[in-house]
């Protein structure tokens, strides 16, 4: 069972159930092994739903395909008095491909909703899963969304005598170990029961930390025909190569064009290569054959000029292979927000993409397949900061993904700002943005008019102000690009009699680049960062600086802060830079890192003062 689910975040423990969105009064799922290559999950769950934001909590959604099928399935409703107001089944759902703009897939979603909005009301689901190949027996999170109460829970897995399975859980008991009298299979059962509600106030990584769960891996396993065992990283890189050998081949323009590639060393080839698969691929989801497993051959790709991340990757790494280049698949759980699940001490299946690794004598490049704009050996907030398996025969393995430090993230900032007398500023803002902050980029280079517009909006924060032009200019072969704005921003100085009161901090505050939340003293620095600023303020004809703030520098182990201001004929120059590392800051540590940025907050809140000569 999946739920069709608000983006998960978290940690603010609430007093009781009464502010939870939803409440599940009972979730047992049960787990069946039959054999290596086959399963049976049954999935009960009661679940009361007390207002809107809590109905998505009752849907039903899962995807299936020759290995899992979704056998049998009802929902019952029932009112706030507990009586019984319909009953759905299997047939009642919604039945849909799951990429419907290509024929190259072979997955459905199955989607049951209630359609019944009078709330409270409580919802029970019963369905049973068919499994057909699988490397993880369980992934058990009761408690897979904020906002949500759990008031007993239980995952109970039956498998045959001699099968053999690790197991990890975590806020979660040993669990109870006994035998099935009519089968003789092993059982082992786990529970946990009132779990308050967890408020939205963390972002999601956090809540994925700091839930109840039980993982279960099997010793050894057989997928869509290919057997393999789990106990080590390295078996599980071997059984990965395996699946995906013999799909190498590519057709004889893509030869012609590889034999004919100029360049000067290894680093310029690969650029090269990787230039020509952007330039004619472009990315779809496609769950065909073993789906998140096997790649489709290279050869289809060269010819239909798409694929998902896997065939991306595998026709790269083909033709890097053509020119006696080799290279690594490197899979990954991608996401901005997903913790690190990776560890030498519990290997087991978290990967949701797969990206190439091309090591070269200097260094390694690292190239993601399934983006047509990004340079080669960016890999962005998507997968960077992270343990990632690196494939090789007999000798897969963990690595960390590179950080992006605050010498990397850097944006540049020069502005020209003219003042009336109204306190309204008319802005020429030039930036340059580079690290992670390229990654808007690809939403200057996708969306169209209308929805850039407001993308761009959403990038100021002032109340009231409009932007009259905009241009970008990427840098050739670097995560980094120059644009250009003109605003209109109103009311940017306060008027009061006859005098100005302007922010010294005319441009973005501190708060646009981080989170913090002072009571439940937690903020997490995932990336850090430099903010550089140079602006010049040209004053209205017929005022003068009444008084200028003092310059001011902070340093700390979280970071630096310094501006400065001069005061030149008519024109004010304020540099400001702001430095902020990476850092997670929680309970006790919070306070000095929250007095930090309140200091901050009240250097940028100075005002420059001007008043009228007449």
């Amino acid at each position: 069972m999946r739920y069709l689910l608000l983006t998960l975040v978290l940690i603010s423990w609430f007093s009781g159930h009464s502010q939870a969105y939803a409440t599940i009064n009972s979730f047992k799922q049960s787990v069946v092994v039959k054999s290596p290559s086959k399963a049976e999950v049954m999935e009960t769950i009661s679940i009361t739903v007390h207002q809107e934001k809590g109905y998505d909590l009752s849907v039903y959604f899962e995807t299936y395909d020759k290995f899992n099928k979704v056998q049998s399935l009802t929902m019952v409703i029932k009112d706030r008095n507990g009586k019984k107001v319909k009953k759905l089944n299997k047939e009642d759902a919604h039945d849909y491909a799951y990429n419907e703009d290509y024929e190259t897939d072979d997955s459905r979603n199955l989607y049951l909703e209630p359609d019944y909005k009078q709330y409270p009301f409580t919802v029970e689901i019963q369905s049973k899963v068919e499994r057909k190949g699988f490397l993880n027996l369980a992934w058990w999170n009761p408690q897979h969304a904020y906002n949500m109460a759990v008031k007993h829970a239980e995952l109970e897995v039956k498998v045959p005598q001699g099968y053999e399975f690790r197991q990890w859980q975590k806020f979660v008991n040993e669990p109870e170990v006994g035998t099935d009298q009519k089968t003789g299979d092993k059982r082992f059962f786990w529970s946990v029961k009132d779990l308050p509600p967890v408020k939205n106030s963390v972002d999601r990584s956090v809540f994925l930390q700091n839930r109840p769960m039980v993982i279960l891996v099997p010793n050894q396993f057989e997928y869509g025909g290919y057997a393999g065992q789990f106990e080590t990283w390295e078996q599980f890189g071997n059984w990965f190569l395996e699946v995906n050998s013999g799909f190498e081949d590519i057709g004889e323009e893509t030869k012609e064009f590889l034999d004919g590639l100029d360049f000067a060393n290894k680093r310029q080839a690969i650029n090269k290569v990787y230039s020509y698969m952007q330039n004619r691929t472009r990315y779809v989801s496609i769950q065909l054959g073993i789906g998140g497993f096997q790649t489709l051959p290279a050869s289809l790709v060269d010819s239909k000029g798409y694929g998902d991340c896997k065939a991306l990757t595998n026709y790269m790494k083909a033709m890097l292979s053509y020119k006696n280049i080799p290279s690594n698949y490197i899979l990954v759980r991608a996401g901005e927000d997903e913790p690190d699940w990776a560890t030498n001490s519990f290997p087991f299946d978290p990967f949701n993409h797969v990206f190439l690794g091309v090591p070269l004598d200097e260094d390694t490049i690292y190239l993601e397949c399934t983006s047509q704009t990004s340079p080669p050996d960016f890999v962005g907030t998507f997968t960077d900061d992270r343990n990632v398996l690196w494939v090789a025969k007999d000798d897969s393995k963990l690595v960390h993904m590179p950080i992006y430090s605050e010498e990397d993230n850097v944006i540049s900032k020069n502005a020209k700002l003219n003042v009336d007398e109204l306190g309204n500023g008319a802005m020429d803002l030039h930036e340059i943005r580079k690290g992670i902050y390229y990654s808007n980029i690809r939403s200057y280079k996708s969306l169209g008019a209308k929805r850039l517009e407001r993308y761009n909006y959403k990038l100021f924060t002032y109340k009231d102000f409009t932007i009259s032009s905009f241009d970008y200019e990427e840098e050739e072969g670097l995560p980094a690009y120059e644009s250009n704005f003109k605003l209109q921003v109103n009311n940017l100085a306060k008027n009061t009699a006859s005098k100005l009161l302007l922010p010294i901090n005319t441009l973005q505050p501190i708060d646009h680049y981080i989170d913090l939340n002072r009571y439940t003293k937690f903020s997490e620095i995932k990336r850090g960062f430099t903010i550089e600023e140079n602006v010049e303020v040209l004053l209205p004809e017929n005022y003068w600086i009444q008084r200028l703030p003092e310059s001011k520098s902070l340093d700390s182990d979280f970071g630096n802060y310094q501006i400065s201001v001069d005061y030149e004929g008519d024109i004010l120059k304020i540099r400001r830079k702001v430095i902020i590392k990476k850092g997670r800051y929680e309970q006790d540590d919070f306070d000095p890192f929250y007095d930090f940025v309140q200091q901050i907050r009240r250097t940028d809140g100075s005002k420059l003062v001007m008043e009228s000569k007449t």
